[in-house]
C-alpha cells in the first residue's frame, strides 16, 4: 500500500504557486517555480538527487504560477508561434505575461543546451495561470478567459488551431487544471480538466475524441486552483488521475479516479500547509506533490 512519506524542503523563494513535469527516457522530474524577480526558474530531480535552481534563459517575467508538460506521446508540431517542431521528451512551459498575454519556451530532449525562446500563443489571453496537457492528441492548452469561462486551443499537424469554449457554461476565478488518463489500448486517451467554480467546488469534464462530457461535481470546496495528475500504467494498462487541492483549512486534500469515479476526499497526512494552488506530477511510478509552504518557499512530498 502506498504511503506519504513526509514533507521536505526545497528552498528558493516564490509568490505563485509552483508547476512540475517528468521527461521520459531519464529525462528526470523539473519543478517550475516564479521567481521573486518574477522570471522563471527551474530545478531537475535525476538519479537520486536535485540539482540546482537555475532561471529560464530570456527577459520573460509573469506575475501568476507557469504551467509546465513533456511530450509523452510521438512529436508534436507548434508552429504558427514562430516556434519549431517539440520532439519526443521535450519540456513545455507556458506563463501569462504582464499584458496577460500567454507565452511558451520549449526545451528539446535531455542533452540540449538551449530553449527555444519565448512566444506568444497566437491571440489567447488569461487572468490567471494556463494549464497544459498532452495525450493523444499532441498539446491542449486550458485558460480561464477574461469572461471566466473555459476556454481551449490545441495545436495540431499544422500548428496552433482556433480557440473554443468548453460548452455547459462552466465558470471559474482560478486556473484551471488538466491532465490526460491513458485508459488503455482500447479505451484511448481522455483529458480531464477541473475548476474550481464561482462556488468555490470542484467540477470535472472529460474530453474524449472531440466531445465534453459535461461538468459534473466532484464536491469538496477549495480557495485556489486545483492540481491534477496521471499515475501509473502504460499504454496497455489504465491509470488512476489524482487530484489535489487547497482545503478550506489549508491543508492538502487528495481523490482519485479510477476512470469510472472519484473514491472521495483524504487529508495529505503531515500537517503541510499552503495559502496557494499545490502541483502534481507522476516520476517513476509515484506522485510527487509541491506547495508553497507558509514561508514562500517550495516543499514537497511523494506518494510512494
Amino acid at each position: 500500500m502506498a504511503d506519504w512519506q513526509g514533507w521536505k524542503p526545497l528552498g528558493e523563494q516564490t509568490f505563485s504557486a509552483p508547476a512540475a513535469t517528468y521527461r521520459d527516457h531519464g529525462g528526470g522530474l523539473h519543478v517550475f517555480i516564479r521567481g521573486t524577480n518574477d522570471r522563471i526558474k527551474r530545478r531537475r530531480f535525476g538519479a537520486g538527487s536535485w540539482g540546482p535552481w537555475t532561471e529560464v534563459p530570456g527577459t520573460q517575467t509573469t506575475t501568476s504560477a507557469p504551467a509546465a508538460n513533456s511530450v509523452r506521446v510521438g512529436t508534436a508540431v507548434l508552429p504558427g508561434d514562430g516556434g519549431s517542431l517539440a520532439g519526443h521528451g521535450a519540456l513545455w512551459v507556458f506563463v501569462r505575461d504582464s499584458s496577460d498575454a500567454i507565452m511558451r519556451n520549449q526545451h528539446p530532449q535531455e542533452g540540449a543546451t538551449s530553449w527555444d525562446g519565448w512566444r506568444r500563443v497566437p491571440v489567447g489571453i488569461t487572468p490567471s495561470a494556463p494549464a497544459v496537457v498532452q495525450g493523444e492528441f499532441p498539446v491542449m492548452l486550458v485558460v480561464r478567459g477574461t469572461d471566466d469561462g473555459i476556454h481551449y486551443i490545441e495545436a495540431g499537424d499544422g500548428g496552433w488551431e482556433t480557440w473554443h469554449q468548453v460548452p455547459g457554461g462552466g465558470k471559474t476565478f482560478d486556473a484551471p487544471a488538466a491532465a490526460v488518463h491513458f485508459g488503455g489500448v482500447f479505451e484511448g486517451h481522455k483529458n480531464h480538466v477541473v475548476v474550481r467554480g464561482t462556488d468555490d467546488a470542484l467540477h470535472h469534464n472529460v474530453f474524449d475524441d472531440g466531445d465534453w462530457s459535461g461538468w459534473s461535481s466532484i464536491g469538496g470546496k477549495t480557495f485556489s486552483a486545483p492540481a491534477l495528475t496521471h499515475v501509473g500504467g502504460d499504454v496497455f494498462e489504465s491509470e488512476e488521475v489524482h487530484l489535489v487541492v487547497r482545503g478550506t483549512d489549508n491543508l492538502l486534500h487528495h481523490a482519485v479516479y479510477d476512470g469510472a469515479e472519484w473514491n472521495g476526499w483524504s487529508v495529505i497526512p503531515g500537517g503541510g500547509i499552503t495559502f496557494d494552488a499545490p502541483a502534481l506530477t507522476e516520476f517513476d511510478g509515484d506522485l510527487w506533490l509541491f506547495v508553497r509552504g507558509t514561508d514562500n518557499s517550495i516543499h514537497y512530498n511523494v506518494l510512494s
